[in-house]
């Protein structure tokens, strides 16, 4: 990192994205499991976390570190954590490197840069609002259980507090959730428990600073209107961008399980090249969606396609 633009005591805005730009999330489970590796390494490193948006295809994060080079550790250690982790799933996407940065030195930037990031979802057409999307954790600022009922764990099911239990058990030895373990305890809750352990989860890991964030408006109201009356902008990062909706990723996921019957992406994804360009073409016929995207969603690289 000897040529990044570190500022000593800034915040830094982080963007990554991965070699060809597959997917990295394709479901809640893999967006939980990220969001635990990235906190358990954020207390590690001491790193403070202003905001963290997860795409389908790239994360952007606002932190700041002691120095360079413990940010350096940060980011690899998540990154090749998180990619180790999913690879016993099939659905591991390698993270680019060098990731992309851009420092934030006053408070105008940094206003920026939060609109920018907690917008994401907003600009992709997948909801209306920033606080509306789960994986941003901008809702998570005013509520303990912002997509679901609040959680009264002695009125549980007990399927439910066995799973708070071993939740608990995991965050206490300062771990992170790995997908078999998460599969295994939320494959007999309801939908609606599983929104709730959702929610228990993003709190009890969270490391996101939402107090600094507030410092920079004159309120909660004030910054959530922030939000939605400006998009932000980022000059600084060379981002990929895609014009394409990222509502036509969740239609893909939906023609995989109920037109093509593959109830698990992640059989998809160890599909030969030849099987996929099939896939590829019948998602092809049924969906609005680019040859681009249509790769990235099944890792299938442009060439082949």
């Amino acid at each position: 990192m000897a040529k990044r633009n570190f500022k000593t005591g800034k915040f830094l805005h982080i963007y990554q994205n991965t070699n060809n730009g597959f997917l990295l999330f394709y479901s809640a489970s893999d967006f939980l499991v990220f969001f635990t590796i990235f906190c358990t390494m954020a207390r590690k490193y001491q790193i403070q976390v202003l905001c963290l948006c997860l795409m389908a295809d790239h994360i952007h994060a606002l932190v700041r570190a002691r120095n360079k080079d413990v940010l350096a550790a940060f980011v690899q250690n998540y990154s090749s954590v998180f990619t180790r982790v999913m690879k016993s799933t099939g659905t591991a996407a390698c993270f680019n490197h060098p990731f992309g940065s851009a420092p934030k030195s006053t408070e105008k930037s940094l206003r920026t840069a939060l609109a920018y990031i907690y917008n994401n979802p907003v600009e992709k057409a997948l909801v209306y609002r920033a606080e509306e999307y789960p994986w941003n954790f901008l809702a998570h600022m005013y509520s303990r259980h912002p997509f679901s009922e609040p959680l009264i764990v002695r009125r549980a099911s007990y399927k439910m507090r066995k799973a708070i239990r071993n939740i608990d058990a995991t965050y206490s030895r300062g771990t992170y959730l790995r997908p078999a373990f998460l599969r295994q305890i939320s494959e007999n809750l309801s939908p609606d428990e599983k929104t709730q352990l959702s929610d228990y989860i993003v709190h009890r890991w969270s490391v996101i600073d939402y107090q600094s964030s507030l410092t920079l408006y004159k309120s909660k109201e004030d910054m959530l209107n922030a939000f939605s009356s400006n998009t932000g902008s980022e000059y600084e990062i060379r981002e990929t961008h895609d014009s394409f909706s990222h509502r036509t990723y969740y239609k893909m996921n939906r023609i995989i399980r109920t037109d093509l019957h593959i109830q698990n992406i992640r059989v998809a994804l160890g599909m030969s090249t030849e099987e996929k360009i099939e896939v590829a073409r019948k998602i092809l016929l049924k969906t609005g969606a680019s040859i681009r995207q249509i790769c990235k969603f099944l890792h299938l690289p442009a060439q082949d396609a």
